[in-house]
């Protein structure tokens, strides 16, 4: 009977590659290509290349803590909020600051951001129930829409219509599991939806169907 080769480990090793640390915990988010990931990490936010897992740029946020963020379609801008209730843009290529204005009203943060298709709105769910929106170009409110009676926990913009830009509808979750749905251009809510028990987390749009998915915990 033959005897099997045994077989000879390898006794040393050379790296071929390796990935710094880019997240403690917090926000995140992705870009609309999914090439970019967003991690909050020690009070810095990286943006981290996904396929290589290199990290692109290291934004100094200068926040006490990063309670949301959120990357512009084109990649270049990112919009950050933090428990110093200020909300902030970057230039994601240098990494310096190039805006910042108060979340809301005396110790009101944002818990959840989000831009629109065109990089123009920010709109940001808050810890005093109001879903503001931002010209993120300019550095002003141009709608704070209230009725959530919980704290806001998930913001989306629907997508631009064609036909008509101006029929832009927003849609916010909320920690008490409601859903509301917003017209932009009446400054009014079209819809309140009773969908899940408990904090609405998630949300995405599927356009060929025209649906609304959401997720809870």
């Amino acid at each position: 009977r033959k005897m099997s080769k045994k077989l000879t480990l390898k006794r040393s090793y050379e790296r071929a590659a390796s990935i710094e640390p880019f997240y403690t915990g917090g926000a995140i988010c992705l870009s609309r290509d999914g090439s970019v990931m967003c991690c909050t990490c020690a009070g810095q936010v990286k943006l981290v290349d996904v396929e290589t897992g290199a990290v692109r740029t290291t934004i100094d946020a200068d926040a006490d803590q990063v309670t949301a963020l959120a990357l512009a379609p084109n990649n270049q801008e990112l919009v950050t909020a933090g428990r110093d209730f200020l909300v902030k843009t970057w230039d994601t290529i240098s990494g310096e600051k190039v805006r910042s204005w108060k979340s809301g009203q005396g110790n009101s943060y944002v818990q959840r951001l989000a831009y629109d298709d065109t990089g123009t709105l920010a709109a940001g769910g808050c810890s005093d129930f109001v879903v503001r929106i931002w010209d993120a170009g300019r550095g002003f409110a141009t709608h704070n829409l209230k009725g959530h009676g919980a704290l806001v926990t998930s913001v989306l913009f629907g997508p631009a219509p064609r036909s008509d830009p101006n029929k832009l509808l927003l849609f916010s979750g909320a920690e008490d599991g409601e859903v509301r749905v917003w017209s932009l251009a009446n400054k009014t809510c079209k819809a309140v939806l009773k969908v899940h028990d408990s904090a609405v987390t998630a949300m995405a749009v599927h356009v060929p169907t025209r649906s609304l998915l959401t997720g809870g915990r």
